[in-house]
């Protein structure tokens, strides 16, 4: 068994940057997966969308 967590935002979000003013938008992401710590005897994955 595996437990699978997925991080994801809206289309057209806002995010600030440390060290940037104001707030920027994402244009072009792509998914990627991380490989975690296992959740107890479960292998875990973490997958988001990246810039």
């Amino acid at each position: 068994m595996e437990l699978h967590i997925k991080v994801d935002f809206a289309e057209g979000a806002t995010f600030a940057y440390l060290g940037v003013e104001g707030v920027c938008k994402v244009h072009d992401t792509r998914e990627k997966t991380w490989g975690y710590r296992n959740f107890f005897q479960y292998r875990c994955y973490i997958t988001a969308r990246v810039p």
